[in-house]
């Protein structure tokens, strides 16, 4: 869209307007110029300008007005006419009195209000409301007509001067989604305190609010949620306002503001979240803010932010998340915060962070991710943190990271997901960590990691999936470990394993899958007796001639013997270059599930190995005896000489 400019011009979309835009040049630039005249208001005067549609069809009802209006005495009057050189002229005809509170709904017809035709083929009626004595102090216009559409459906514009108002409501709660409101101004004083909050809530044609008295106002929150057209508001006196939160959520058309007074604000928790347009904003007064979360989030076009004093910050979840065009932040005092989560998520631009102080926080979950771009971060003071799932997600150029205190970290799922640059780790502190799941998933330089103290683990699930150039990995507690699906999946570097404990594992499917470097499986004193969950344990596709894989009486899966498909047919296994599978225990023959015929598929040099005291205890089982010449006594066959039993 075009983007209004002072002094008046215009200005291309990609073009970044200077300072606030003054509602009234926007009036002047955008008003149309078929529309009747709004009057001068005096004192208790509100008038509303309201477009008359053409009717679709013959036993068309006419187009609803509806509002309800409080006074500070019994009466109020409702007038329709039209204006005639600037002044109001009431058809007799159309005048009603109404009790206070007393909700006005009318239609007004197409041929009726023929004097004033618009260029889009409808007709236009003016609107006035005034008390038969005293005060209007309250104005509802979220008002249904027969249970159809809400009376502000047609109203495009409103003007007014109600110095005894106390309540006004345009839109609420984003049902407001007929509203046609352009334009709005109530001059003069007023008296409205808490009932600035969703005033205009999805006026989604609203375009400049051009005066409005709200230095009695304290509850701002959800004010111009979802006025998408919003490019223009007056320098509101808001230095009563306690809360802001949402105020102006949604208005994707608004590119900055004018400077608030926000001194006394607590709340600014999604205050400009949604805003896609906004580019900067004034230096507000944040000092007692408590809550920032979500306040920028998906603020797609914000490039720079002033230096906002956070520091009673408690809350900074989500505070920049989606800002895709911010490449810098400044020193934010976050030394009272402890939710950090989101707090910078997918901001792509970002290419370095202050050191900001973090010493209190607790929940680092995905600060990060998304943050294509950063390439290093500072050493962080997380000592406090418990929840580091994803904080790094995303973080593609990233290389390196500093020794940060994970001391008290519980979660450490995802952390590094999709690091794709990053080499190595420091010894990080995981005594405490419980899910490793995904931690370096997709960490496709990744070369070796630290023993890693992972004896609070229960999830190891697709922990290393893809990292293709890791070799080898330490012997990890992972005795209290149930879930190790996908641990090494696609880790094509990785050429052994340790004995890992095993003995809590519920679920190894695709434990090895894809890992077509490995030479030398042990998995003697692997326990894999409460499994429930092992299809394509080992994609032996990825096993190569040559490779062995070890095992014992404990190598079982559904608690029933092995009864899946474990292993498949090695990759390049030849007569000169056979594969193994070796049985070591000689007490007991392994036991099979009542699904065994997939466990080894057939293939030519793919053998399995039992000792020979065992053999024909193997020979008479049917499922043994099956893979005929592939079944082998430990003496029949040489196996490679850097093998040990």
């Amino acid at each position: 869209m075009a983007i209004i400019k002072n002094p008046i011009t215009v200005v291309e979309s990609g073009e970044t307007p200077v300072g606030p835009l003054d509602p009234q040049v926007v009036y002047q630039q955008t008003r149309p110029v078929d529309w009747m005249e709004m009057p001068t208001p005096a004192n208790n005067e509100l008038y509303l300008l309201v477009e008359v549609a053409k009717p679709l069809q013959e036993k068309d009802p006419g187009t609803p007005i509806g509002f309800q209006v409080h006074t500070s005495s019994t009466n109020y009057q409702v007038e329709l006419g039209t204006v005639e050189s600037g002044q109001f002229v009431a058809d007799s005809t159309y005048t009603t009195t109404l009790a206070s509170s007393a909700k006005y709904t009318n239609y007004a017809y197409y041929a009726d209000w023929a004097t004033h035709p618009m260029t889009n083929g409808n007709h236009q009626v003016m609107v006035k409301i005034t008390p038969t004595s005293g005060n209007l102090t309250q104005f509802n216009h979220l008002v249904s007509v027969s249970g159809e559409e809400y009376g502000n459906a047609h109203t495009l514009e409103i003007r007014g001067h109600c110095e005894g108002l106390t309540r006004c409501i345009i839109g609420a709660n984003n049902t407001n989604t007929s509203c046609a409101l352009k334009y709005f101004s109530l001059e003069g004083t007023n008296s409205i305190t808490t009932y600035f909050n969703s005033m205009f809530n999805g006026c989604h044609a609203l375009t400049a609010v051009l005066q409005l008295d709200a230095s009695h106002g304290t509850d701002f929150s959800r004010m111009f949620q979802a006025c998408q057209s919003l490019v223009a508001i007056p320098q509101l006196d808001a230095g009563s306002g306690t809360n802001f939160e949402g105020m102006f959520y949604g208005c994707t058309d608004l590119v900055t503001i004018p400077l608030l007074d926000t001194s006394s604000g607590t709340n600014f928790g999604s205050m400009f979240q949604g805003c896609l347009d906004l580019v900067t904003i004034p230096k507000l007064n944040t000092s007692s803010g408590t809550n920032f979360g979500n306040m920028f989030q998906n603020c797609y076009s914000l490039t720079s932010i002033p230096l906002l004093d956070t520091s009673s910050g408690t809350t900074f979840t989500n505070m920049f998340y989606g800002c895709q065009a911010l490449a810098t932040i400044p020193l934010l005092d976050t030394s009272s915060g402890t939710s950090l989560g989101y707090m910078f998520y997918g901001c792509r631009s970002l290419t370095s962070i202050p050191l900001l102080n973090t010493s209190s926080g607790t929940n680092f979950s995905n600060m990060f991710n998304g943050c294509q771009a950063l390439t290093v971060i500072p050493l962080l003071n997380t000592s406090h943190g418990t929840d580091f799932s994803s904080m790094f997600y995303g973080c593609m150029a990233l290389h390196t990271i500093p020794l940060l205190d994970t001391s008290s970290g519980g979660n450490f799922s995802g952390m590094f997901q999709v690091c794709y640059s990053l080499t190595s780790i420091p010894l990080l502190d995981t005594s405490s960590g419980g899910n490793f799941s995904n931690m370096f998933n997709n960490c496709y330089s990744l070369k070796s990691i630290p023993l890693l103290n992972t004896s609070h683990g229960t999830n190891f699930s697709s922990m290393f999936t893809n990292c293709y150039v890791l070799t080898g990995v330490p012997l990890l507690d992972t005795s209290s470990g149930t879930s190790f699906s996908s641990m090494f999946q696609s880790c094509v570097s990785l050429t052994s394993i340790p004995p890992l404990d095993t003995s809590s594992g519920t679920n190894f499917s695709n434990m090895f899958n894809g890992c077509q470097s490995l030479i030398y499986v042990d998995f003697v004193g692997y326990d894999f007796t409460a499994v429930t969950a092992a299809t394509s344990f080992i994609s032996a596709t990825y096993i190569n001639g040559g490779a062995i894989m070890r095992i014992d009486d404990k190598f079982q899966m559904s608690g029933g013997g092995i009864d899946r498909q474990v292993v498949a047919s090695p990759q390049g296994a030849t007569a000169a270059n056979p594969a193994f599978v070796v049985i070591e225990d000689e007490n007991a023959m392994i036991p099979l599930g009542a699904n065994a015929t997939t466990v080894f598929s057939n293939a030519a040099y793919f053998y399995v190995v039992v000792p020979d005291s065992m053999y024909s205890t193997y020979s008479a089982n049917s499922y043994w005896s099956s893979l005929g010449a592939r079944l082998k006594k430990r003496s029949d066959v040489t196996l490679p000489t850097w093998y040990t039993s």
